[in-house]
């Protein structure tokens, strides 16, 4: 990712086709796709071989960066060998994006309020273009790109993995010269804030640790490496033990220090 100076602002922008710099891990993860649960998954996405879906669902991943205390970031059009393709948005797929992911989250168990994660949308840029203007590429706000009389509280498709009306409509523009602008999603899951007073109502204990979220399929995940697995019914056992233990097993080591001076 590459950034340039403008006026005083630096602005974050990638290079189409270039490689991001840096590999999938603990805390990244690259997907090519906006499929955010199994439901969204199109029939044509199957390996037969297998009889299972060629691509996973970004929901894992962001559940199991929710269930890292450190969080992480998902970069969406970028293909696992680090690749950036982008992909062409209008303000209502902005729309639809966000709301299919918020939609997501809202089924989770604790849900996942607003605070936890941000959504950001970083210019991809063609450098072998000799027309295309960078500087204006990276402060173009996409969300305030009115071309269309379409409302903008029109109703999205956010379970279906049929395709909505604003694709559509971004089909349309496209094709009539209207847009030539892509971008890579960002999605930034925040590291957990013990003392920010936002999380009082998901802290667990008296140590306000952080809760393990089940998505929408009442699953639970955890990142391993640069890879996503999911947690055994043992593992979740001992985490919901966790922070009672972590509190009372200090006090006990005082509590047995002080008897044993007492000797």
């Amino acid at each position: 990712m590459e950034t340039i100076d403008i006026d005083g602002v630096s602005y974050r922008y990638c290079v189409m086709g270039r490689k991001m710099g840096f590999d999938g891990d603990e805390t990244r993860e690259f997907k090519g796709h906006l499929n955010f649960t199994k439901e969204q998954i199109p029939p044509h996405a199957h390996d037969p071989v297998y009889d299972r879906p060629s691509r996973q669902p970004i929901s894992k991943t962001i559940n199991a960066m929710l269930n890292t205390t450190s969080g992480g970031t998902i970069y969406l059009s970028i293909s696992d060998d680090t690749k950036v393709h982008g992909m062409i948005l209008n303000m209502y797929k902005i729309d639809h994006i966000e709301q299919k992911l918020q939609d997501m989250l809202n089924l989770y168990t604790p849900h996942v309020p607003l605070h936890r994660y941000t959504v950001n949308f970083v210019p991809v840029i063609n450098i072998n273009d000799a027309n295309y203007d960078i500087r204006k590429a990276v402060v173009f706000d996409p969300r305030s790109d009115d071309v269309s009389d379409v409302p903008r509280d029109k109703a999205h498709s956010l379970r279906s993995y049929q395709k909505c009306w604003c694709d559509r409509l971004l089909g349309v523009q496209y094709a009539s010269g209207l847009l030539n602008l892509q971008y890579v999603i960002e999605i930034v899951i925040h590291a957990w804030d013990p003392s920010d007073p936002r999380n009082d109502g998901l802290a667990v204990g008296k140590m306000r640790a952080d809760p393990i979220h089940m998505n929408e399929d009442d699953r639970a995940y955890c990142r391993c490496s640069a890879s996503v697995r999911e947690f055994t019914e043992m593992e979740l056992m001992a985490l919901a033990t966790k922070p009672a233990v972590d509190y009372y097993d200090p006090i006990q080591q005082r509590k047995e220090t002080h008897f044993y001076h007492q000797l």
